[in-house]
């Protein structure tokens, strides 16, 4: 009887192992098209596999915002960069020009004090007022103390003082700190510091060679004027341009970077390239921008060009002389401190765009990997090869599924 039932059911497991083999699949694919279900066979699936791949997805859908928030923080950070950085390069050019200006100033300040206490000396001023009465000026009575008087300021520093002297509006005469007195020939009307007569204020020259000494030079000449206010005569120094190009040839900016002195009128009062002080720059090939705001003492930064080079200098002026400092760097050299930086941070965000691209690869792999496993598991079932096995061991949504 046992052996009888064991057939039995042998007999009905075969018969249903039959049935299963015999399951059509086109069968079920249609009932379920009549009850509008969309249903998709094995070589479907197959073939869809790689095209919809969720990895792709999960890669293109964050990748995407990824790729547009860097973006817009790039374009944020390379702006704010940008700012930062010109920024920082204008305010050095300032500083630069400022403390020249102020170091300028500070040089000219106790020569100018000099030439205008000389201006109002009461020895002075009496040989001014006699002095056309008299045919030689060297047998004057006041000339020996005038003389000593110039002689004592000269004294105070023979290095940047190289002469000072004296001149008689009337007489047309000047006399020199070393004893020198010029003769019937001189004009004193055709001499450059001769406006401050006319204008009451004390005047700085442009550079020229002293024809006594040789060397290149400067005048600071102050007016002097009568009881009624009437201008008699000029009292004035010479200063030694030595000092100056020293001291400003010790100022770098940046990598060739450099400061310039320029007078009122545009001419180079120092300048590294020697063979350009007391040359006027509108002589020179420089855009008009420049021409411009040299003429109108226009203090501030500015971009120009120079024999077709780009510039970027920064103009401030010197105290009451009416001397100008520029301080310049080429534009590649403004720029190139600015372009290093943008460069560094597109590297950055690069290097930062492929580490969160190659992680996202790596997690959504490891999400994807248990997918993977059961979309072949059931293309084995749809098969219809239930001797599959797949390991659980998530503890997420995927491992419950």
């Amino acid at each position: 009887m046992a052996l009888k039932i064991g057939k039995k059911e042998k007999e009905e497991k075969k018969g249903k192992d039959k049935t299963k083999k015999k399951f059509d699949a086109k069968a079920f694919v249609e009932a379920g098209a009549k009850k509008g279900i969309k249903v998709f066979t094995v070589a479907e699936l197959k073939a869809s596999k790689n095209k919809y791949s969720i990895s792709n997805q999960i890669q293109n859908g964050i990748g995407r915002s990824v790729l547009v928030v860097l973006a817009i923080v790039a374009v944020i950070a390379t702006i704010m960069v940008n700012n930062i950085v010109q920024e920082a390069n204008d305010k050095e050019l300032k500083l630069e020009s400022q403390v020249v200006s102020h170091q300028m100033a500070e040089f000219f300040a106790p020569f100018e004090t000099m030439a205008n206490q000389l201006a109002v000396n009461p020895e002075l001023q009496l040989l001014m007022k006699t002095l056309s009465l008299s045919k030689n000026t060297a047998k004057h009575s006041g000339y020996p103390d005038a003389l000593a008087n110039i002689q004592q300021i000269q004294e105070l520093d023979t290095t940047n003082i190289k002469a000072v002297w004296f001149a008689d509006v009337d007489a047309s005469m000047a006399a020199m700190s070393d004893g020198f007195i010029t003769d019937e020939s001189w004009d004193i009307t055709t001499r450059p510091w001769f406006s401050c007569v006319e204008s009451g204020e004390t005047v700085y020259t442009v550079p020229y060679v002293d024809t006594a000494t040789g060397e290149t030079v400067l005048t600071i000449a102050s007016p002097m004027y009568n009881s009624t206010g009437k201008g008699i005569g000029v009292a004035g120094m010479d200063i030694s341009l030595d000092a100056i190009m020293e001291t400003l040839s010790n100022y770098k900016i940046g990598d060739n970077g450099y400061v310039m002195l320029i007078a009122e009128d545009g001419t180079f009062i120092y300048h590294p390239d020697a063979s350009l002080i007391g040359t006027n720059i509108n002589e020179m090939n420089v855009s008009e921008n420049l021409r411009s705001a040299i003429a109108g003492k226009s203090e501030g930064l500015l971009k120009y060009r120079t024999d077709g080079q780009g510039k970027v200098g920064y103009i401030a002026g010197v105290g009451e002389t009416g001397y100008l400092v520029l301080s310049c760097i080429t534009s590649w050299e403004y720029s190139f401190s600015v372009i290093s930086m943008l460069i560094m941070l597109l590297v950055v965000f690069m290097i930062g765009f492929l580490l969160i691209i190659i992680s996202m690869r790596v997690a959504s792999a490891r999400i994807v990997k248990p997918l993977i496993e059961l979309n072949t598991t059931a293309i084995k079932l749809a098969e219809g090869d239930l001797n599959v096995h797949i390991e659980a061991t998530g503890e997420d949504e995927v491992g419950e599924l």
